[in-house]
């Protein structure tokens, strides 16, 4: 997928994310551990403004405020939040940026942001019992970067260890 697709399904996905914030804050995530909606949002957000400072000051020690707890605030902020970032990512994407794994662009948080949101998006509607479509192409590419980027990042990190066999794609007739 290119940079403008990247970018035109973060913001539907955020934009979908945000509407759920209208909903009971309170809902249980269930494939979140024992995050709230409420929770979710917050860690979305941070993430956005931790990304946004990947991408604008080059760094990855950027600690984004805690999330405002009450609901009218915190969908303001989420709003916000995903103003920054969009801001941030809408350039070249092969300008250089603080990456947690290659390659070090503005091309990598477009992708990343971009998968994470589709994740929680579906999260968030799950937990209101509203679950949208997610596209086949992006999820396609979010099981990739979990075997080029986030499995080995982890196995780097000794969170895991390698797997005892290769993974490949095969391509169905």
């Amino acid at each position: 997928m290119d940079s403008a697709g990247y970018l035109a399904h973060l913001r539907r996905d955020l934009g979908a994310f945000e509407a759920c914030l209208a909903a009971d804050l309170a809902a249980p995530v269930g494939h979140c551990g024992d995050w709230t909606l409420s929770d979710l949002a917050g860690h979305l957000g941070q993430g956005n403004l931790w990304a946004a400072a990947a991408v604008t000051q080059k760094r990855g020690d950027y600690q984004a405020p805690a999330a405002p707890r009450d609901p009218a605030a915190l969908a303001r902020w989420f709003g916000d939040t995903s103003g920054v970032l969009l801001a941030a990512l809408d350039t070249d994407p092969s300008a250089s940026a603080w990456t947690l794994a290659p390659p070090p662009t503005v091309g990598f948080w477009q992708r990343r942001r971009c998968l994470e949101t589709l994740v929680h998006r579906w999260d968030a509607q799950h937990a209101l019992g509203s679950i949208g479509r997610l596209d086949p192409a992006l999820a396609g590419d979010g099981v990739a970067e979990v075997i080029d980027t986030m499995a080995p990042r982890q196995i780097r990190l000794g969170r895991t260890s390698a797997p005892p066999h290769a993974v490949r794609r095969t391509r169905s007739a």
